[in-house]
């Protein structure tokens, strides 16, 4: 049979000295042959607290195998008065109460038995409380037919006694002193459980998830031999029952008084009322969650609140818990993003638990476009902003614009948390000058994405201002490129070499008049082109002959 401990009291035992042990220590002083003889024991007679030791009686000095006698018998253990009177059920579970235990002393035959020895532990509830040897009768003839006491104890009304690993002796002569006896012992593992009045006792467990109170019997004493009879009244009007162990569900929050009433085999009834309270269900929860703004951030939170119900004060938790969160009360802090669980529990250790789920407001990088491709015409990448085709100037370093700019410049981006647009130029080439722009833009979360726009800047357009040259001569012959050639640039001021002339005859062939043209072509770096020119004008210049004459003229 298995006892439930109701209340955890330290239990005290109190050793009975009377003029039975004066006469034992007045022995030992006198009889030294004697006291030789006795079982001291003294560690088996300290108070253990141990709940888990138990006499093993294969390591004890007590020799317990040859402990067949049966002329001496113990029985019949129950809780007394001092005077041996059964105790009364009249006391309140768990109050301590002082009492004795008294056991019936039998003889099988009809030859005196002297000085007892017992040796046992005291078991409470299924629970090692402490062991006990002592001497009764030491010296003299022990009483027999009778109802005698074996010890004091103090008990807890309710409580239930075990005297396990029951060792006894005798001496079958007077004036032999208490001692262990091989031929003249009892022992019994098992033991003897003592009887006690009939203390009806329970206990209740709350269900949290309804109005349902499971009941416990926790009844001791009386006839154990046999089932006991219950009747449990619930304090709600409703129909008893008569279950040992029942559950009852009641309409609604409220305090009820309880009461079971015990019936043992012999007729014995005990009741015993208490309070029970049934509590509102907890309910209510709600959770609040605030996002991480960016991937990897630990800036979440979450606010339990709108619990009620339950009983007391409520306690709150998180799961999981990961490293560096806050708690104040019902709000949790520095969480990262992911699915949490909070849990609610009031007093009764009932609880109420809702998920919430932080989310990563940003954890997409921009996207960007830079703006088309431009040409533009200049010397040098500071003329990036001819034509107005872009208001950025060169910059060789990350150079901050608003969106409202970018934008402006003919580009597009998709980000709702710009923290910043730059962009940083480059160049390469000469001729033309290749301008690569890269955009930047960055998120509040630190995330970024580029694009790149070109720039080309082209020499404008070769136009030679320089007039062409001329001149005349008398004579084809004198129509050659000795003059002098122009200094030519391109537009950027860079010198231009001219090709081999082309010469052009007007009329062609020249007989003796006419003109001859010499036509240079300059070519800048970007392929523009012009010419400059310079006309030989040829004029026969006549002459009068004076008479006639040998001379020629030579053209």
């Amino acid at each position: 049979m298995q006892y439930i401990q109701i209340y955890n009291l330290m239990k005290t035992i109190t050793h009975k000295i009377n003029l039975h042990g004066i006469l034992l220590i007045m022995f030992l002083l006198f009889n030294s042959y004697a006291s030789s003889q006795i079982l001291t024991k003294e560690s088996d007679s300290q108070l253990s607290t141990d709940s888990n030791s138990i006499l093993d009686t294969s390591n004890s000095a007590l020799n317990v195998d040859s402990c067949s006698a049966n002329d001496f018998t113990l029985s019949n253990f129950y809780l007394a008065d001092i005077n041996g009177n059964p105790l009364a059920n009249n006391c309140t579970p768990g109050t301590p109460q002082s009492a004795y235990i008294f056991a019936l002393f039998s003889a099988n035959t009809g030859a005196d038995r002297y000085s007892l020895y017992i040796d046992y532990d005291v078991i409470i509830n299924g629970v090692f409380a402490y062991h006990v040897n002592d001497c009764l009768y030491n010296g003299q003839a022990i009483p027999v037919g009778q109802n005698l006491q074996v010890q004091q104890i103090n008990w807890n009304c309710g409580d239930q006694i075990r005297l396990a690993n029951f060792y006894m002796a005798w001496q079958p002569n007077a004036g032999r002193p208490c001692a262990t006896n091989p031929s003249k012992c009892f022992f019994d593992a098992e033991g003897f459980i003592v009887n006690a009045p009939l203390i009806a006792n329970f206990e209740s467990a709350i269900v949290c998830t309804s109005y349902q109170i499971n009941f416990t019997d926790l009844t001791t004493g009386g006839d154990i031999d046999n089932p006991y009879s219950y009747v449990w009244n619930f304090g709600d009007g409703t129909p008893t029952s008569n279950q040992q162990n029942p559950s009852h569900t009641y309409s609604g929050p409220g305090t009820y008084t309880v009461t079971l009433t015990v019936t043992d085999a012999d007729g014995v009834i005990d009741s015993q009322s208490y309070q029970v309270t049934v509590h509102p269900i907890l309910t209510g929860l709600t959770l609040n969650a605030t996002n991480v703004p960016c991937n990897g951030g630990t800036t979440g939170s979450i606010t339990a609140s709108g619990t009620t119900g339950g009983f007391g004060n409520y306690t709150y938790s998180i799961s999981p818990q990961p490293s560096g969160y806050t708690q104040n009360g019902g709000q949790f802090g520095n969480l990262p993003a992911g699915t949490y669980t909070v849990t609610v529990t009031d007093e009764n250790n009932c609880s109420i638990s809702e998920t919430a789920t932080i989310l990563t407001g940003d954890n997409t990088a921009p996207i960007i476009n830079a703006p088309n491709s431009i040409t533009v015409e200049g010397c040098s990448t500071d003329d990036v902003t001819n034509g107005n085709l872009t208001s950025l100037p060169y910059s060789t370093t990350a150079t901050a614009i608003t969106e409202l700019q970018f934008l402006a410049e003919g580009g597009t981006f998709t980000e709702d948390n710009v923290a910043s647009i730059t962009y940083q130029d480059s160049a390469s080439g000469s001729c033309p000058i290749i301008v690569t722009r890269t955009f930047t833009i960055v998120d509040n979360c630190g995330q970024s994405a580029t694009a790149n726009q070109s720039i080309t800047i082209n020499v404008p357009p070769l136009n030679i201002t320089t007039i062409d040259g001329s001149a005349t001569v008398n004579c084809l012959s004198e129509a050659t490129a000795t003059f002098t050639m122009p200094s030519i640039k391109d537009a950027c001021g860079a010198d231009l070499v001219p090709s081999a002339p082309v010469i052009t005859d007007s009329p062609n062939p020249i007989t003796c008049e006419g003109t001859r043209t010499y036509t240079y072509t300059y070519t800048d770096c970007d392929n523009n082109q012009d010419t400059w020119s310079f006309v030989y004008t040829i004029e026969y210049i006549g002459f009068n002959p004076i008479a006639p004459t040998s001379d020629t003229a030579d053209c």
